[in-house]
């Protein structure tokens, strides 16, 4: 028996180390959100965007720490010791072919006109591109741009809360729902709001959410901190439907935290009414996703992955967790228990007064040019060069030969792709993905 245990322990070691010379691929919360999976019967299917999905395909090739860009729908370990990495991005009808075989996750992105050029191409800004090629004549230009950028933050007027405040188009757009008996938010934080002025408090909310059977964020924890960073508010929340993942590793939550709570989603906003005043000003990280757990709205807001931008579009944010290590020089969400969103209600806090100690253009690429001076489009296949990756890009034709790492755009089926798949897929020390025009993207890592 001992000789066993021994043995199995032995066993256990070795898978440990073979593991760790082998990719790792992880879906985070948003991620999950997205999977393609009929069982789970959710109320509706949510979509990742083209750019996400480009996300992994650089993710695949560069080494996480040199990412422009932290992913913020999937984690990706290890991806150098990959022995091939093949994307194949299918541009015709593939209802017929069966390649959920091929995937051990698969997710769903939204299709859109023009779809595989955003695909296939970037913006690289002019700054991104001379710091990769260590030009240090260019450099220099690039440090007067920023000096000129400081001086001019330094002559104009001092930034009010009012200034950040999202207007009604932005709320829209970022995806805040407006109470309306064609909306599934039917309540607001209070029954009536006063105008909101420079004077108004400022509230950070932070939400955690677990996975229902039918809704994928059901709220779980809520925690509200004020702008001076006291605790107003932290509960657990009793879900509203049988929970079929708690996501512990990113939420923080387990069942037996949950198990023992008897406060519901109409408590809590009982008690929102009670310590929100009808002029706050609520801050978050991408609120809307916290408003739509709650299931409730709020006319004031400040979202800091508006406000803080690094890449140029707004349709791409900023994690908070990276604004935070670069604004504050502080790190969060590294807990092996999950994040805490009183942790994260502060972050955005102390990002929100960051902000008005500096310009509206301050550390926003949007507003300010010179953040991303020059912003070009540019084919991934130059951008890989750019990190000198060595990466193939295919059209209607493979050739593994030459190359370990390729991406390869087909516009008809032929044999040679399903044998290449089938080889990539076999050897588990292999990264192989599909995306196909239906908007699946099928992941084998």
């Amino acid at each position: 028996m001992d000789n066993e245990i021994v043995t199995d322990k032995k066993d256990r070691f070795l898978q440990q180390k073979l593991n760790k010379l082998k990719p790792k691929f992880t879906l985070l919360m948003k991620g999950f959100s997205a999977k393609d999976d009929k069982q789970l019967q959710l109320k509706e299917q949510h979509y990742l965007s083209i750019q996400e999905i480009q996300h992994l395909l650089m993710a695949c090739f560069i080494p996480g720490s040199r990412l422009p860009l932290k992913p913020d729908w999937f984690r990706l370990e290890r991806s150098a010791k990959a022995e091939k990495v093949g994307i194949f991005i299918l541009d015709f009808d593939t209802k017929d072919i069966p390649l959920s075989r091929c995937a051990k996750e698969t997710v769903r992105f939204q299709v859109e006109p023009g779809w595989l050029d955003k695909l296939l191409s970037t913006n690289l800004s002019r700054r991104v591109t001379e710091k990769i090629n260590n030009d240090r004549s260019l450099m220099k230009t690039i440090e007067e741009q920023e000096k000129e950028a400081n001086e001019d933050w330094k002559k104009c007027k001092k930034l009010t809360r009012l200034d950040l405040l999202l207007s009604p188009a932005q709320m829209l757009e970022e995806g805040i729902l407006f109470p309306n008996p064609m909306s599934p938010i039917k309540n607001t934080t209070r029954k009536s709001y006063l105008p909101v002025t420079e004077n108004s408090p400022m509230f950070a909310l932070d939400c955690e959410m677990v996975q229902g059977v039918k809704d994928p964020k059901l709220l779980a924890r809520v925690s509200i901190v004020d702008e001076h960073y006291n605790l107003v508010l932290d509960t657990l929340v009793k879900p509203e439907e049988k929970i079929r993942n708690y996501v512990t590793r990113y939420s923080g939550i387990t069942k037996e935290m949950l198990d023992p709570v008897d406060i519901t989603l109409a408590d809590v906003k009982k008690i929102l009414k009670k310590v929100i005043p009808r002029d706050a000003i609520l801050c978050g990280q991408s609120l809307s996703n916290d408003l739509i757990a709650l299931k409730t709205f709020h006319p004031y807001i400040i979202d800091t992955s508006v406000i803080y931008n690094l890449t140029g579009l707004r349709a791409v944010k900023t994690g908070l967790a990276a604004l935070s290590g670069n604004f504050l020089g502080e790190t969060i969400q590294n807990s092996r228990s999950g994040h805490c969103s009183i942790e994260d209600a502060r972050a955005t806090m102390k990002l929100v007064n960051h902000k008005l100690d500096k310009n509206l253009c301050y550390a926003d690429a949007v507003l300010d040019s010179r953040l991303v001076s020059s912003k070009t489009m540019i084919p991934l296949s130059s951008f890989f060069h750019l990190y000198e990756a060595d990466v193939k890009v295919y059209h209607d034709f493979i050739s593994t030969e030459n190359t370990n790492r390729f991406i390869s755009v087909l516009t008809r089926w032929k044999p040679k792709v399903a044998a290449e798949m089938g080889s990539l897929v076999l050897n588990p020390k292999n990264i192989c993905i599909i995306i196909t025009k239906e908007g699946y993207c099928y992941i084998n890592i």
